[in-house]
């Protein structure tokens, strides 16, 4: 669907980054080739040290560089001040995108007045094998906590609805409603797109899921990246929990309280036997919650070579980010009683 042309609201579009130069051509090659005709390019760079601003100026896009766009919500805000927009959308620089992207989100933006953002998904670029049985993770409960834009690979419902959280990485927002909130808090490395969510439905809008307003992502994961990206994660979450515990979600504490109390028992156990009971079915339960997420995985593809696959990469997948995301959630909370003891 189009947008109408008669009433086209100008569209800013704002990329941030730092020695993203691998990702940033074909990440601003998409945003010129976007079917919607009225729009600007901002690149804001966080002073990087490779050719990140060289090719964003190549490009013809306003560049802007501040060494103090060290988070996210800090180089997406100069990006806005910049910006001259009725409709402000983010994109990821490690990102590219399909040529009606931009059209989908402002089509449906403006489709309604309480609509404050509106976001959609990731999908894998040119996905491995290893990549591809991620995303399929990625798209069961127990691998992405409920996060609707996570669950793109085999969401059967194919319309708009209104969900608690977007990416801020694949996102369009009604400028006014972002300078009522404030913009993003620019002290927050990790979930300053929840954070920012919040407050919009704090206001009475809705933030919207498009299951049909994907881009994809460049990088490739292999087990080691995909290992430190989730402990990275986890470390976030729970350093932006301290920060606003309004951010915090039982979900999110799954697996370090799981990961905990299986600490604790295993101890436990050296003094008494009888504790291996405890350990044996808190281990069962999760190996029985995995097969059955494997299960509906399994179930939702044709092909029976990736259903091998599938059975062979994803119960591996599902423990590494499990553990990886609790290790970190649980790292930095530790760390920050540590901090608050040591002042």
């Amino acid at each position: 669907m189009q947008t109408n042309p008669t009433r086209l609201p100008l569209v800013s579009v704002i990329v941030t980054g730092k020695n993203v130069e691998k990702y940033l051509e074909k990440c601003l090659e998409s945003l010129l080739h976007q079917s919607y005709p009225l729009l600007e390019v901002t690149y804001v760079d966080a002073a990087s040290s490779d050719r990140s601003k060289n090719i964003a100026e190549k490009f013809g896009v306003k560049v802007v560089v501040d060494v103090s766009a060290n988070t996210p919500g800090r180089g997406r805000n100069l990006g806005l001040r910049v910006a001259k927009g009725e409709i402000i959308v983010f994109l990821d620089a490690d990102c590219c995108a399909p040529s009606n992207w931009i059209d989908t989100l402002t089509t449906s933006l403006l489709s309604n007045k309480k609509y404050g953002g509106v976001g959609g998904s990731y999908l894998p670029l040119s996905p491995t094998t290893f990549e591809s049985a991620i995303y399929f993770v990625f798209s069961t409960f127990l691998g992405s906590g409920g996060a609707l834009y996570a669950m793109r690979f085999i969401d059967p419902k194919r319309f708009l609805r209104e969900v608690e959280s977007i990416p801020a990485g694949n996102a369009a927002y009604r400028r006014v409603v972002l300078e009522k909130v404030g913009g993003f808090n620019p002290h927050l490395r990790f979930c300053e797109d929840y954070d920012l969510n919040q407050r919009i439905r704090k206001l009475g809008y809705s933030v919207i899921y498009h299951p049909e307003a994907s881009v994809y992502h460049l990088k490739n994961y292999t087990p080691k990246s995909f290992f430190e990206n989730m402990f990275l994660y986890g470390w976030g979450r729970a350093k932006a929990v301290s920060t606003n515990f309004k951010l915090l979600k039982f979900v999110y504490i799954v697996p370090s309280l799981f990961l905990f109390s299986l600490s604790v028992l295993s101890i436990l156990s050296i003094f008494n036997s009888s504790f291996l009971l405890l350990v044996g079915f808190e281990v069962a339960t999760y190996l029985v919650a995995i097969l059955a997420s494997v299960s509906n995985i399994v179930f939702s593809v044709d092909s029976f070579a990736l259903k091998l696959k599938i059975l062979t990469l994803a119960p591996f997948i599902y423990i590494v980010q499990h553990l990886a995301y609790g290790v970190g959630f649980f790292a930095a909370i530790v760390g920050e009683m540590v901090r608050k003891l040591m002042r």
